[in-house]
Protein backbone atom coordinates (compact mmCIF):
# COMPACT_ATOMS: atom_id res chain seq x y z
CA UNK A 1 0.00 0.00 0.00
CA UNK A 2 3.02 2.58 1.11
CA UNK A 3 4.67 1.39 -2.31
CA UNK A 4 1.39 2.34 -3.94
CA UNK A 5 1.16 5.48 -2.73
CA UNK A 6 4.68 6.53 -2.61
CA UNK A 7 4.82 5.47 -6.64
CA UNK A 8 1.91 7.45 -7.91
CA UNK A 9 3.05 10.73 -5.37
CA UNK A 10 6.45 10.40 -7.36
CA UNK A 11 5.50 10.70 -10.38
CA UNK A 12 3.76 14.51 -9.54
CA UNK A 13 0.12 13.30 -8.29
CA UNK A 14 -1.20 15.34 -5.09
CA UNK A 15 -2.99 13.31 -2.97
CA UNK A 16 -5.81 14.98 -3.23
CA UNK A 17 -5.68 14.21 -7.05
CA UNK A 18 -5.26 10.59 -6.43
CA UNK A 19 -7.94 10.62 -4.04
CA UNK A 20 -10.42 12.13 -6.22
CA UNK A 21 -9.94 9.92 -8.82
CA UNK A 22 -8.94 6.40 -7.21
CA UNK A 23 -12.37 6.56 -5.75
CA UNK A 24 -13.84 6.14 -9.05
CA UNK A 25 -11.81 3.24 -9.27
CA UNK A 26 -13.49 1.54 -6.02
CA UNK A 27 -16.93 2.25 -6.34
CA UNK A 28 -18.85 -0.98 -4.79
CA UNK A 29 -16.25 -1.12 -2.68
CA UNK A 30 -15.09 1.73 -0.56
CA UNK A 31 -17.85 3.84 -0.05
CA UNK A 32 -15.67 7.06 0.28
CA UNK A 33 -16.63 11.00 -0.30
CA UNK A 34 -14.55 12.65 -2.79
CA UNK A 35 -13.94 16.13 -3.29
CA UNK A 36 -16.98 16.89 -5.50
CA UNK A 37 -19.00 20.22 -5.56
CA UNK A 38 -22.71 19.59 -5.99
CA UNK A 39 -24.11 22.64 -4.59
CA UNK A 40 -25.12 26.20 -6.73
CA UNK A 41 -26.11 28.36 -3.95
CA UNK A 42 -23.55 31.05 -4.16
CA UNK A 43 -22.44 32.88 -1.21
CA UNK A 44 -22.61 36.32 -0.89
CA UNK A 45 -19.78 38.25 -2.88
CA UNK A 46 -17.72 40.34 0.16
CA UNK A 47 -18.48 43.16 -2.49
CA UNK A 48 -22.39 43.14 -2.60
CA UNK A 49 -22.11 45.29 0.07
CA UNK A 50 -23.52 48.58 -1.14
CA UNK A 51 -20.27 50.29 -0.08
CA UNK A 52 -18.01 51.81 -2.54
CA UNK A 53 -15.39 49.35 -2.99
CA UNK A 54 -11.74 51.03 -3.90
CA UNK A 55 -10.04 47.30 -4.56
CA UNK A 56 -10.79 46.66 -8.25
CA UNK A 57 -9.20 43.20 -7.85
CA UNK A 58 -7.10 40.83 -10.03
CA UNK A 59 -8.54 38.65 -13.25
CA UNK A 60 -6.98 35.54 -13.22
CA UNK A 61 -7.29 32.59 -15.63
CA UNK A 62 -8.87 30.01 -14.18
CA UNK A 63 -9.84 26.47 -15.66
CA UNK A 64 -12.94 25.44 -17.06
CA UNK A 65 -15.17 22.48 -15.32
CA UNK A 66 -13.90 19.86 -17.59
CA UNK A 67 -12.14 18.92 -20.85
CA UNK A 68 -15.26 19.66 -23.06
CA UNK A 69 -13.15 20.11 -26.09
CA UNK A 70 -14.22 23.76 -27.25
CA UNK A 71 -11.61 25.17 -24.61
CA UNK A 72 -13.28 27.99 -23.40
CA UNK A 73 -12.25 30.70 -21.53
CA UNK A 74 -12.64 31.86 -18.15
CA UNK A 75 -11.34 34.10 -15.59
CA UNK A 76 -12.22 35.17 -12.36
CA UNK A 77 -12.13 38.28 -10.49
CA UNK A 78 -10.25 37.95 -7.18
CA UNK A 79 -10.30 40.50 -4.15
CA UNK A 80 -8.88 39.63 -0.96
CA UNK A 81 -8.26 36.74 -1.63
CA UNK A 82 -12.09 35.08 -2.92
CA UNK A 83 -13.56 34.83 -6.15
CA UNK A 84 -16.55 37.74 -6.67
CA UNK A 85 -17.04 36.84 -10.19
CA UNK A 86 -16.52 35.18 -13.38
CA UNK A 87 -15.75 36.74 -16.82
CA UNK A 88 -14.66 35.24 -20.24
CA UNK A 89 -12.30 36.06 -23.23
CA UNK A 90 -12.60 39.37 -24.59
CA UNK A 91 -8.90 39.38 -25.69
CA UNK A 92 -10.19 40.02 -29.57
CA UNK A 93 -13.37 40.96 -31.84
CA UNK A 94 -15.18 38.20 -32.43
CA UNK A 95 -15.78 37.05 -35.47
CA UNK A 96 -17.31 33.61 -37.51
CA UNK A 97 -13.85 32.94 -38.51
CA UNK A 98 -11.66 33.96 -35.11
CA UNK A 99 -14.59 33.51 -32.42
CA UNK A 100 -13.92 34.92 -28.95
CA UNK A 101 -13.17 31.73 -26.53
CA UNK A 102 -16.70 32.56 -24.55
CA UNK A 103 -17.29 30.47 -21.45
CA UNK A 104 -20.34 28.57 -21.34
CA UNK A 105 -23.32 28.79 -18.83
CA UNK A 106 -21.89 25.63 -17.37
CA UNK A 107 -18.18 26.61 -16.92
CA UNK A 108 -19.29 30.36 -15.64
CA UNK A 109 -20.94 28.62 -12.89
CA UNK A 110 -17.87 27.29 -11.26
CA UNK A 111 -17.96 30.23 -8.29
CA UNK A 112 -21.62 28.88 -7.45
CA UNK A 113 -19.86 25.28 -7.66
CA UNK A 114 -17.05 26.48 -5.13
CA UNK A 115 -19.19 28.11 -2.65
CA UNK A 116 -22.46 26.10 -3.15
CA UNK A 117 -23.99 25.43 0.25
CA UNK A 118 -23.78 21.49 -0.38
CA UNK A 119 -20.18 21.09 -1.47
CA UNK A 120 -18.39 18.19 0.00
CA UNK A 121 -15.03 20.19 1.72
CA UNK A 122 -13.85 17.07 3.14
CA UNK A 123 -13.68 13.18 2.84
CA UNK A 124 -16.37 11.01 4.61
CA UNK A 125 -16.95 7.00 4.58
CA UNK A 126 -20.06 5.45 5.48
CA UNK A 127 -19.94 4.71 9.28
CA UNK A 128 -20.31 0.74 9.07
CA UNK A 129 -17.85 0.13 6.04
CA UNK A 130 -14.76 -1.54 6.54
CA UNK A 131 -11.83 -2.67 4.10
CA UNK A 132 -11.56 -6.07 3.03
CA UNK A 133 -14.83 -6.36 0.50
CA UNK A 134 -17.32 -9.27 1.60
CA UNK A 135 -19.16 -8.49 4.90
CA UNK A 136 -16.74 -5.73 5.99
CA UNK A 137 -18.87 -3.61 3.55
CA UNK A 138 -22.29 -3.81 5.11
CA UNK A 139 -23.92 -3.55 1.33
CA UNK A 140 -26.81 -3.88 2.73
CA UNK A 141 -26.55 -0.21 4.87
CA UNK A 142 -26.11 1.78 1.51
CA UNK A 143 -28.68 4.69 1.04
CA UNK A 144 -29.18 4.08 4.88
CA UNK A 145 -25.74 3.97 6.23
CA UNK A 146 -24.75 7.18 8.49
CA UNK A 147 -21.34 9.45 7.31
CA UNK A 148 -18.56 9.87 9.52
CA UNK A 149 -15.91 12.30 8.02
CA UNK A 150 -12.44 10.88 8.35
CA UNK A 151 -8.93 12.34 7.29
CA UNK A 152 -7.20 12.86 4.08
CA UNK A 153 -4.58 10.53 5.36
CA UNK A 154 -7.30 7.91 6.23
CA UNK A 155 -9.31 8.47 3.18
CA UNK A 156 -5.85 7.71 1.01
CA UNK A 157 -5.32 4.72 2.56
CA UNK A 158 -8.40 3.15 2.80
CA UNK A 159 -8.76 3.62 -1.32
CA UNK A 160 -5.25 2.15 -2.60
CA UNK A 161 -5.42 -0.71 0.47
CA UNK A 162 -8.76 -1.51 -1.49
CA UNK A 163 -7.02 -1.52 -4.99
CA UNK A 164 -4.06 -3.15 -3.87
CA UNK A 165 -6.56 -5.86 -2.68
CA UNK A 166 -8.33 -6.27 -5.31
CA UNK A 167 -5.43 -6.75 -7.54
CA UNK A 168 -4.02 -9.04 -5.42
CA UNK A 169 -7.05 -11.15 -4.94
CA UNK A 170 -8.50 -10.42 -9.03
CA UNK A 171 -5.67 -9.13 -11.05
CA UNK A 172 -5.41 -6.01 -12.71
CA UNK A 173 -8.83 -7.17 -14.72
CA UNK A 174 -10.80 -7.06 -11.53
CA UNK A 175 -10.91 -3.12 -12.01
CA UNK A 176 -13.26 -1.27 -14.38
CA UNK A 177 -12.69 1.96 -16.01
CA UNK A 178 -15.89 3.02 -17.17
CA UNK A 179 -16.24 4.58 -20.98
CA UNK A 180 -13.72 7.70 -22.34
CA UNK A 181 -11.96 7.99 -18.46
CA UNK A 182 -8.76 5.94 -19.37
CA UNK A 183 -8.38 6.92 -23.21
CA UNK A 184 -9.08 10.70 -22.10
CA UNK A 185 -7.35 10.66 -19.10
CA UNK A 186 -4.22 8.04 -19.71
CA UNK A 187 -1.59 10.48 -18.71
CA UNK A 188 -2.76 11.71 -15.09
CA UNK A 189 -4.73 10.77 -12.24
CA UNK A 190 -6.74 7.55 -12.15
CA UNK A 191 -5.69 6.51 -15.66
CA UNK A 192 -1.95 7.18 -15.24
CA UNK A 193 -2.30 5.23 -11.51
CA UNK A 194 -4.01 2.30 -13.09
CA UNK A 195 -1.20 1.94 -16.16
CA UNK A 196 1.53 2.39 -13.50
CA UNK A 197 -0.04 -0.31 -11.23
CA UNK A 198 -0.21 -2.90 -15.03
CA UNK A 199 -3.49 -1.85 -16.50
CA UNK A 200 -7.13 -2.55 -16.14
CA UNK A 201 -10.40 -3.14 -17.93
CA UNK A 202 -11.51 -0.85 -20.13
CA UNK A 203 -14.65 -0.22 -22.70
CA UNK A 204 -14.67 0.53 -25.70
CA UNK A 205 -15.77 4.25 -27.22
CA UNK A 206 -16.71 7.05 -24.62
CA UNK A 207 -18.92 8.50 -21.92
CA UNK A 208 -20.86 10.99 -24.11
CA UNK A 209 -19.85 9.89 -27.30
CA UNK A 210 -20.45 5.74 -27.85
CA UNK A 211 -18.68 3.90 -30.63
CA UNK A 212 -18.64 6.85 -32.87
CA UNK A 213 -14.94 7.49 -31.35
CA UNK A 214 -14.42 4.43 -33.20
CA UNK A 215 -16.61 4.93 -36.01
CA UNK A 216 -15.66 8.26 -37.24
CA UNK A 217 -11.97 7.61 -37.57
CA UNK A 218 -12.81 5.24 -40.53
CA UNK A 219 -14.69 8.23 -42.29
CA UNK A 220 -11.83 10.90 -41.94
CA UNK A 221 -13.95 12.71 -38.74
CA UNK A 222 -12.54 13.94 -35.71
CA UNK A 223 -14.68 12.74 -32.84
CA UNK A 224 -17.28 15.53 -32.49
CA UNK A 225 -17.37 16.43 -35.65
CA UNK A 226 -16.02 17.97 -38.65
CA UNK A 227 -14.10 20.75 -39.23
CA UNK A 228 -15.97 24.12 -38.15
CA UNK A 229 -15.22 25.68 -41.58
CA UNK A 230 -15.26 22.39 -43.70
CA UNK A 231 -18.79 22.13 -42.09
CA UNK A 232 -20.32 25.64 -43.85
CA UNK A 233 -19.78 23.22 -47.08
CA UNK A 234 -21.66 20.51 -45.74
CA UNK A 235 -25.79 19.65 -47.93
CA UNK A 236 -27.27 18.85 -44.62
CA UNK A 237 -26.57 18.45 -40.75
CA UNK A 238 -28.90 15.76 -39.29
CA UNK A 239 -29.18 16.85 -34.69
CA UNK A 240 -30.05 13.06 -33.93
CA UNK A 241 -31.49 13.82 -30.20
CA UNK A 242 -28.67 16.45 -29.61
CA UNK A 243 -29.68 19.98 -28.12
CA UNK A 244 -26.23 21.93 -28.49
CA UNK A 245 -28.13 25.18 -26.86
CA UNK A 246 -28.70 24.02 -23.37
CA UNK A 247 -26.84 20.85 -23.23
CA UNK A 248 -23.67 20.70 -24.84
CA UNK A 249 -20.70 22.69 -23.56
CA UNK A 250 -18.83 25.63 -25.47
CA UNK A 251 -19.00 26.82 -29.01
CA UNK A 252 -20.96 23.84 -30.72
CA UNK A 253 -24.14 25.34 -31.41
CA UNK A 254 -22.28 28.97 -32.45
CA UNK A 255 -20.16 26.85 -35.08
CA UNK A 256 -23.82 26.06 -35.89
CA UNK A 257 -25.28 29.31 -36.60
CA UNK A 258 -22.48 30.17 -38.92
CA UNK A 259 -23.61 26.48 -40.87
CA UNK A 260 -27.56 28.06 -40.74
CA UNK A 261 -26.02 31.57 -42.37
CA UNK A 262 -23.99 29.25 -45.11
CA UNK A 263 -27.37 27.75 -46.34
CA UNK A 264 -26.74 24.15 -44.38
CA UNK A 265 -30.15 22.50 -44.40
CA UNK A 266 -30.55 21.50 -40.53
CA UNK A 267 -32.54 18.37 -39.51
CA UNK A 268 -33.68 17.71 -36.18
CA UNK A 269 -34.99 14.06 -34.93
CA UNK A 270 -36.01 14.77 -31.22
CA UNK A 271 -39.28 13.81 -28.76
CA UNK A 272 -39.12 18.09 -27.87
CA UNK A 273 -38.64 20.68 -30.11
CA UNK A 274 -35.57 22.25 -28.14
CA UNK A 275 -34.36 26.04 -28.29
CA UNK A 276 -31.85 24.51 -30.96
CA UNK A 277 -34.66 22.89 -33.35
CA UNK A 278 -36.37 26.19 -33.17
CA UNK A 279 -33.10 28.13 -33.82
CA UNK A 280 -31.60 26.09 -36.21
CA UNK A 281 -33.46 23.27 -37.91
CA UNK A 282 -35.82 23.44 -41.25
CA UNK A 283 -37.36 19.94 -40.73
CA UNK A 284 -38.14 19.04 -36.90
CA UNK A 285 -38.85 15.09 -36.74
CA UNK A 286 -40.32 14.70 -33.44
CA UNK A 287 -40.17 11.01 -32.15
CA UNK A 288 -41.78 8.72 -29.19
CA UNK A 289 -39.04 8.48 -26.57
CA UNK A 290 -37.54 4.88 -27.44
CA UNK A 291 -38.37 4.44 -30.67
CA UNK A 292 -35.15 6.00 -32.80
CA UNK A 293 -34.18 2.24 -33.35
CA UNK A 294 -37.19 1.42 -35.07
CA UNK A 295 -36.76 4.45 -37.40
CA UNK A 296 -32.90 4.19 -38.09
CA UNK A 297 -34.17 0.53 -38.70
CA UNK A 298 -36.71 1.70 -40.96
CA UNK A 299 -34.23 4.19 -42.99
CA UNK A 300 -31.89 1.48 -43.25
CA UNK A 301 -34.91 -0.87 -44.78
CA UNK A 302 -35.40 2.00 -47.34
CA UNK A 303 -31.49 2.36 -48.40
CA UNK A 304 -31.62 -1.22 -48.96
CA UNK A 305 -34.60 -1.78 -50.58
CA UNK A 306 -34.62 1.20 -53.16
CA UNK A 307 -30.63 1.09 -53.88
CA UNK A 308 -29.67 0.84 -57.68
CA UNK A 309 -26.20 1.82 -58.21
CA UNK A 310 -26.61 2.52 -62.06
CA UNK A 311 -29.88 4.30 -61.63
CA UNK A 312 -30.91 5.43 -57.55
CA UNK A 313 -27.23 4.94 -55.93
CA UNK A 314 -28.68 5.26 -51.87
CA UNK A 315 -25.32 3.07 -50.06
CA UNK A 316 -21.81 3.73 -50.31
CA UNK A 317 -20.92 -0.10 -50.84
CA UNK A 318 -16.89 0.93 -51.29
CA UNK A 319 -16.98 2.11 -47.66
CA UNK A 320 -18.96 -1.00 -46.83
CA UNK A 321 -16.38 -2.91 -48.27
CA UNK A 322 -13.27 -1.60 -46.81
CA UNK A 323 -14.77 -0.53 -43.08
CA UNK A 324 -17.11 -2.63 -42.47
CA UNK A 325 -17.82 -6.48 -40.97
CA UNK A 326 -21.11 -7.92 -41.00
CA UNK A 327 -23.29 -5.77 -43.34
CA UNK A 328 -24.03 -8.75 -45.74
CA UNK A 329 -23.49 -12.42 -45.42
CA UNK A 330 -20.41 -12.60 -48.30
CA UNK A 331 -18.50 -10.07 -45.03
CA UNK A 332 -19.39 -12.25 -41.92
CA UNK A 333 -16.77 -12.70 -39.48
CA UNK A 334 -15.04 -16.46 -39.45
CA UNK A 335 -16.99 -18.51 -38.21
CA UNK A 336 -20.18 -16.64 -37.74
CA UNK A 337 -23.49 -17.24 -38.50
CA UNK A 338 -23.86 -15.82 -42.51
CA UNK A 339 -27.75 -15.78 -41.23
CA UNK A 340 -27.06 -13.12 -38.83
CA UNK A 341 -25.74 -10.40 -41.03
CA UNK A 342 -27.47 -6.94 -40.67
CA UNK A 343 -28.74 -6.77 -44.31
CA UNK A 344 -30.90 -9.98 -43.82
CA UNK A 345 -31.77 -8.88 -40.86
CA UNK A 346 -32.85 -5.56 -41.73
CA UNK A 347 -35.01 -7.41 -44.55
CA UNK A 348 -36.47 -9.58 -42.28
CA UNK A 349 -34.70 -12.49 -44.66
CA UNK A 350 -35.04 -15.38 -42.46
CA UNK A 351 -38.40 -14.03 -40.42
Amino acid sequence: MEEMKSSALERGMSRRSLLKWAGLATVGSAALGATGCVGFNEKTPISDTGDVDENPGEWIPCSCWVDCGSKGFNKALVKNGEVVRLGTDKSHEDSPDCPQLRGCARGRSLRGMIFGADRIKYPMKRKNWQPGGGEAAHGELRGRDEWERISWDEALDLIAGEIERILDTYGNEGILLPGGVPQRMGDVEIGRLMYIKGGCLEQTGAVSSGAWTEMAKLIGMPEEQNDRMDMRSSDVIVLWASNPAWSRAGLPNYQYLQCRDAGVKFICVDPFYTPTARALTDDYIPIRPGTDSAMLLGMAYVLISQDDPSTNPLIDWDFLERCTIGFDADHMPEGADPKDNYKDYVLGTYG
